[in-house]
C-alpha cells in the first residue's frame, strides 16, 4: 500500500530531465550565449545531478522557478534544495493517507 501512495515519487527518467531542462533553457537567455559544446555538458552534467529525484517534484521546482523573480537558471543544487523539501512533504502525506487507509481497511469500511 506504501508503494502505491509513493509512486508519484518514483525518480525521473533521463529524457523527462531532459525536457526540463530544455524548459529552463527556453526562459533563461545565459543557455544561448554558451558555445554548443559547453551547452551539452551543462544539460549532461545537470541530467546526471538530477538523476534520481521525482519527476513529479522536479517539474514543479522548474515551475516554481520560472515564475519566481530569478533573473539566471537554477543550479542543480538549488533545485535539489528545492525538490528535497517537497519530498520530505509528499513523503508525510502520503504517510499519513496510507495509515488512514489502513484504519479504514481495519475498521471494516472495505476500502482495500
Amino acid at each position: 500500500m506504501r508503494a502505491d501512495a509513493l509512486a508519484f515519487l518514483a525518480p525521473a527518467q533521463d529524457d523527462e530531465i531532459a525536457v526540463l531542462i530544455e524548459r529552463l533553457r527556453a526562459n533563461y537567455p545565459e543557455f544561448d550565449e554558451l558555445p554548443e559544446t559547453v551547452l551539452e555538458l551543462t544539460v549532461e552534467d545537470l541530467i546526471i545531478d538530477l538523476e534520481g529525484f521525482p519527476a513529479t517534484l522536479l517539474r514543479e521546482a522548474c515551475k516554481r522557478w520560472r515564475n519566481s523573480e530569478a533573473r539566471r537558471a537554477p543550479t542543480a543544487g538549488q533545485l535539489k534544495a528545492m525538490v528535497a523539501k517537497e519530498y520530505r512533504t509528499a513523503e508525510r502525506v502520503a504517510e499519513l493517507a496510507t495509515n488512514a487507509l489502513i484504519r479504514l481497511g481495519a475498521a471494516g469500511l472495505g476500502v482495500l
